[in-house]
C-alpha cells in the first residue's frame, strides 16, 4: 500500500510539472541580467559623488565603480544633536558615526526575487557590508539608486570629474 502511494505521488509531481515554468536559478545568467549590462555597464562605471546634509544628519558618499567589477568609495555619516542653552536651541559639535574608506565588488543585475534592477554590493570591511540597492537610472551625468546607507533613500548621485 505504501508503495503504491509513493508511486501515485511520484507520478502526480512528474506530470505537474511543466518546461514552461523553468525558473531562472542564477539571475546573473538570465536575459534581463545581461540586457541590462548591455546598455548600462559602462554608464555606470566611473566616479560618482552624493551629499545630503539636515540641521542634525550630514552623509556624504563616494563611489568609483570600475570596468572590472571592482569598487572604491568613501563613506562618511555624521550626527549632531540640538541643546538648550540660555533658553535658545544651538546644534552642537558634529560626531562622526561613519569616516570609512571602503573596497569590494559590484554587479549590476536583474534580481527576479526583488523584480527590479540593482547594483549589489559587496564590500570588504571590519564591518563586513554587503548590500543591494536599487538602480534607477544612469545618464552622462546622474546616476539614481538607492542609498546603501539610508532605508528608502533614493539619491542622485554626481559624476565626478
Amino acid at each position: 500500500m505504501g508503495r503504491l502511494i509513493f508511486t501515485f505521488l511520484f507520478v502526480v509531481t512528474v506530470l505537474s510539472c511543466n518546461k514552461d515554468d523553468v525558473l531562472a536559478i542564477d539571475d546573473d545568467l538570465s536575459l534581463e541580467t545581461t540586457e541590462l549590462r548591455e546598455k548600462y555597464s559602462d554608464k555606470v562605471a566611473g566616479s560618482w559623488s552624493h551629499t545630503r546634509s539636515k540641521d542634525l544628519t550630514h552623509v556624504e558618499q563616494e563611489y568609483t565603480f570600475n570596468n572590472d567589477g571592482s569598487v572604491q568609495g568613501h563613506v562618511l555619516i555624521m550626527i549632531r544633536d540640538s541643546v538648550v542653552v540660555k533658553g535658545e536651541k544651538v546644534a552642537t559639535d558634529w560626531n562622526a558615526l561613519i569616516d570609512s574608506d571602503m573596497k569590494g565588488t559590484w554587479n549590476l543585475r536583474y534580481s527576479s526575487s526583488l523584480r527590479a534592477n540593482i547594483i549589489q554590493l559587496k564590500f570588504d570591511t571590519e564591518w563586513g557590508y554587503n548590500s543591494s540597492v536599487y538602480f534607477y537610472s544612469v545618464d552622462s551625468n546622474t546616476l539614481v539608486i538607492n542609498s546603501p546607507f539610508a532605508y528608502n533613500g533614493m539619491i542622485e548621485m554626481k559624476r565626478k570629474q
